[in-house]
């Protein structure tokens, strides 16, 4: 059996900010290490997380970078949960941001160069298409990220890992129940130590609290199946409980570039009393 490994050391991801891009700037920038993560066996912190917005500096030194939203449908058909993540991204100012389509890619030599993140977001838990699974299409993004690229995937696009050649081991789904038995529903990402993507979260975030009784698709590593390849970044979080057991924020290095994989819980269409949280984290 393979041995856990766990981000412990903050991997140069990100410089010390507290921002509505964490993830994305998490792929962008270096710096030192995050603040005041809860480490596996301290006490449980409570949790402030302060929403203040980006500081100027932090804005101009994004502003220089291009993130490019990929679907595999033009906006106009995409289903509506890649149209809310998008046009929420979109509207932010900290950076310029494109939208997309995997036949652009495709019919554009050397598009990906001009992205310094390409973001992947797909909630349909259908198997992925074959337009997705385009033999050039997946050569042209792994050369993209072992160039020095960076990728957020996100939702069904975790199991690109296996698609890309940066997973060995199988990417595995599950479902997540989430009911209020009296004390609300909450759904988060925990760091099981430090991590950058956490930073100005004191070590997570509950970036879900629907407003009725769910049952959500989750994906990443479950019981003692771990990553071959790559680290756990995050585990799963409800209400106090941290599920050590379920890996589902995964972190890659190949070559120069950097993945970060998010298998659940991003949820831009649905009503949400933690919407402020989500865009923290996202």
């Amino acid at each position: 059996m393979a041995t856990l490994k766990f981000s412990d050391q903050p991997s140069n991801f990100l410089t010390p900010c507290s921002t509505v891009f964490m993830v994305i700037l998490a792929l962008l920038f270096c710096a030192g290490k995050g603040q005041g993560q809860t480490v596996k066996g301290s006490a449980m912190q409570m949790h402030r997380i302060s929403l203040k917005k980006k500081a100027a500096e932090d804005q101009r030194e994004a502003g220089k970078h291009m993130v490019g939203f990929v679907s595999r449908l033009p906006l106009e058909q995409s289903d509506n949960e890649t149209r809310k993540a998008y046009e929420w991204i979109n509207q932010k100012r900290e950076f310029p941001v494109e939208f997309i389509t995997l036949k652009d890619i495709l019919k554009r030599p050397g598009i990906l160069a001009k992205y310094s993140v390409l973001w992947f977001h797909r909630p349909d838990t259908t198997a992925l298409s074959g337009d997705e699974v385009n033999k050039r299409l997946l050569t042209d993004l792994k050369t993209y990220v072992e160039n020095g690229g960076r990728l957020l995937l996100s939702l069904r696009y975790v199991h690109y890992l296996n698609d890309l050649g940066f997973e060995k081991q199988i990417i595995e789904d599950s479902t997540k129940k989430c009911i209020d038995e009296g004390y609300g529903r909450k759904l988060g990402f925990h760091a099981f130590r430090e991590h950058p993507v956490f930073n100005g979260m004191n070590g997570g975030a509950y970036i879900y609290r629907p407003v009725t009784d769910i049952t959500t698709r989750i994906s990443g590593f479950f019981g003692d199946h771990v990553p071959q390849n790559g680290k756990v970044a995050g585990i799963d979080w409800d209400y106090i409980f941290l599920r050590e057991s379920t890996k589902i924020i995964l972190e890659y290095t190949p070559g120069k570039g950097k993945v970060l994989a998010v298998g659940g819980y991003i949820n831009f269409s649905g009503e949400n009393l933690n919407r402020a949280h989500l865009e923290l984290f996202a």
